[in-house]
């Protein structure tokens, strides 16, 4: 089991390592909700068996059912990519334009219309998660019935009421429960389009289950037109053909995925097999086995034949030319992004290392340089450097010339994928002709990767300084709300449940979150409301990127600090004990500021009296005699750093430590202090508070420390049992609750 890809109310899944068979295959562990419900296990296993019927370029392969006394996992394809969800938002305006969604739309109705017409099986849940894009374009389906059957499940044994699928791409027949139908699949795929083209499905908002049944949604460019989209026309053919999709009545619908893509000009790479001419292959009982659609079903559901006249399918060809030649040559609007990888959709995201490519073969054909350097031509539309058999984007007629030297190349690929470069420029290098479009090149000298003896920013613009640990450095402040911010955005991760925070009738959960943990945050406040557990996915992830964008090098790795180490960083140098649970509030007054109490002014953020806001509980304390200008969170670096140049190492935010309190459990360290801490032993730089690694609480952050040279020691851990206590430290009014 290599690392988690990503977790939900229906399971987690994992990518792992198939040693017999020796390749990377994904996990999809079912919840023990499911598992020890044996009507349940056995409708999984149907569901298995009929997705193993699903052999198609664009669908993710489903290898096995694996089951033990411990657990029980559906097996499949391992896929490296984005969701179509992750792509879209990415994008301008957080949509896609007809041009790009071509392609994808292409192949989602080849994959189907094979599932529908060869498999029988009928997705029941499409939508925007449940649809990779690998980066090279290639379009994978996942969880043929398997996401909808375990949502079946999960509604029977918890009583939920609920129907299979996601609301907002169900049909109105799906939403009332009826029978599953490829006509069913049709409208999803409608309304996935619909918020392709226009950031929002047809129904977000208000009464949806009343609007799916009663209402016509506007048409894609009206809701542009609402939303402030400036963008591409999007061609009437188009805007007909999702209305025919979302219609309340399945019979006005396309009646396949092949209709549905002829309708569009779109042309399926073979010609369309009907079900019937399989019958001698499948055999009547597994037909029964495989999916609920019936033979009736299917033959109402197949495309209608369509005659065309030679002068049509040549002006159709020209037409799909036409768009595939504006699709390749027009400029990539979107920002460049790290490529995320999952099995079936989950957020997680991985950055795949760069290939070691040699420097440029010579090719004369090109204007010299009279100093032998690279000459770069500078034409917008893309010119092509060769390196080997890979073809890499320069950018914009007039030339430049680039001099001799080491260099990181930095380029995005079609797919929008960036990739950094070590490349070595050397006299008489040239230029190729374009060849395919890339968004333009960078051609910057290497950055060299971060030293013990210097202080060193990375790619979010965080500062880190040497900080008393040889061998790493420490963040100068508190992980913000915008590093944070990026982390979720890129990854799609959004960790916000069982938030605790804090309001006039005491410490609750009451639905806040990182974004709005109950009082206003800036960009740069620090970032609370997150666990141990989310700290710690935010460290891979930036080793991830930073590693692939060969910003940090490969033995180069970012976690969170040591109990000791941050003990260092505060000045504790002659901590005695094994664990943090023997040194806890061993030395006696050493403060942030001094050893004297009360704190000075504004010597650090805590509960003066100007925390007193109005929405606190009537026990508050605060410090006497004490103020500071921030009642919650402060912007990093308000306050005077240390001895090593980090700053608010007491106050502000109470900071994760990565080890454990003690050997008897899985509590992590807490240490600092917080804006709402006001007793002299919380806030000794000596005092430990411990916690468990799944809570999240309003006056909780972290910081990062960047390793220099090591093994990278984060393995998975445990998840928290949040049956047990949810703190079992020594509260106080106004510290953790």
């Amino acid at each position: 089991m290599e690392r988690e890809l990503g977790r939900g109310g229906m399971g987690v899944v994992w990518l792992v390592m198939d040693e017999t068979l020796e390749h990377w295959a994904a996990l999809k562990f079912l919840s023990e909700t499911v598992r020890q419900d044996a009507s349940s296990l056995d409708e999984m296993k149907r569901e298995t068996r009929k997705s193993l019927k699903l052999t198609h370029p664009n669908i993710i392969r489903i290898h096995d059912f694996v089951e033990d006394s411990l657990g029980a996992a559906i097996s499949m394809e391992y896929v490296e990519g984005l969701t179509l969800g992750h792509v879209r938002v990415r994008r301008e305006n957080r949509c896609l334009e007809v041009s790009e969604l071509a392609s994808y739309l292409l192949q989602m109705c080849e994959a189907l219309e094979y599932a529908h017409s060869h498999a029988r099986v009928v997705h029941r849940d499409l939508k925007p998660a449940n649809v990779m894009v690998t980066g090279e374009g290639l379009v994978k389906v996942a969880d043929f019935g398997i996401s909808a059957s375990l949502s079946d499940t999960v509604t029977r044994l918890t009583q939920h009421q609920g129907v299979t699928g996601t609301l907002a791409y169900m049909s109105p027949q799906q939403a009332l429960g009826h029978r599953s139908l490829p006509t069913d699949d049709i409208y999803s795929l409608g309304a996935m389009i619909y918020e392709c083209l226009t950031s929002k499905p047809p129904f977000y908002t208000g009464n949806i289950m009343h609007q799916i049944d009663h209402q016509v949604p506007p048409s894609m460019a009206t809701r542009r037109q609402d939303l402030d989209i400036t963008g591409q026309i999007i061609p009437d053919i188009w805007e007909e053909t999702i209305a025919a999709c979302l219609a309340k009545d399945p019979s006005q619908r396309p009646q396949s995925a092949a209709e549905l893509a002829l309708r569009l000009g779109l042309s399926l790479h073979a010609p369309t097999t009907h079900a019937t001419q399989h019958s001698s292959e499948i055999s009547p009982t597994q037909l029964t086995e495989l999916s609920t659609v019936t033979e009736n079903d299917l033959s109402a559901a197949k495309p209608r034949q369509t005659y065309l006249t030679p002068v049509i399918l040549a002006t159709l060809a020209l037409l799909i030319c036409g768009a595939l030649l504006f699709h390749f040559l027009k400029p990539s609007p979107p920002e460049p992004l790290s490529p995320e990888v999952s099995a079936s959709p989950s957020p997680s995201t991985v950055n795949p290392q760069p290939e070691n490519l040699s420097p440029p073969e010579p090719l004369p054909s090109q204007p010299s340089s009279p100093s032998g350097g690279l000459l770069v031509n500078t034409d917008p539309v893309g010119a092509i450097v060769r390196l080997n058999e890979n073809l890499i984007a320069l950018s914009p007629a007039t030339f430049q010339e680039i001099p001799p030297g080491s260099y990181t190349m930095t380029i995005e690929k079609e797919n929008f994928e960036t990739l950094h470069i070590p490349i070595e420029i050397k006299v008489g290098q040239v230029l190729t002709p374009p060849s395919y479009p890339l968004r333009p090149l960078e051609l910057t000298p290497p950055v060299p990767y971060p030293k013990q003896d210097q202080t060193w920013t990375n790619s979010l613009g965080m500062i880190f300084k040497p900080a008393g640990t040889p061998g790493l450095l420490m963040s100068v402040y508190e992980s913000r709300v915008k590093d944070f911010e990026h982390f979720s955005q890129t990854t799609g991760a959004d960790p916000s449940t069982g938030v605790i925070s804090v309001a006039s009738d005491g410490w609750k959960v009451r639905g806040h979150s990182w974004k709005n943990p109950g009082f206003p945050q800036e960009p740069d406040s620090c970032v609370v409301a997150v666990s141990w557990e989310d700290a710690r996915a935010f460290c891979q992830w930036l080793t991830r990127t930073e590693r692939a964008k060969k910003i940090i090098g490969p033995r180069q790795f970012y976690r969170l600090p040591k109990d000791l180490e941050w003990s260092r960083a505060a000045g504790l140098e002659q901590e005695e004990g094994s664990t943090p649970e023997s040194r806890d509030a061993k030395i006696k007054k050493h403060y942030g500021w001094g050893s004297t109490w009360p704190p000075g002014k504004d010597s650090g953020n805590f509960a003066g009296s100007e925390s007193r806001d109005g929405n606190e509980p009537p026990a508050w304390t605060v410090i006497e005699n004490f103020i500071d200008s921030h009642p919650r969170t402060a912007l990093v670096g308000s306050y005077p750093a240390n001895l090593y140049g980090l700053h608010d190492l007491a106050g502000n935010a109470w900071e994760w430590c990565d080890d454990s309190y003690n050997s008897k459990g899985n509590w992590r360290v807490l240490r600092g202090g917080s804006w709402g801490d006001t007793d002299p032993e919380v806030l000794l730089l000596s005092k430990r508070f411990y916690i468990e690694p799944g809570a999240r609480f309003v006056n909780i952050g972290f910081r990062c420390v960047l390793v220099l040279d090591g093994e990278d020691e984060y393995v998975p851990q445990p998840k928290s049992d949040s049956s047990g206590e949810r703190f079992l430290g020594q509260a106080t009014p106004g510290a953790l609750p």
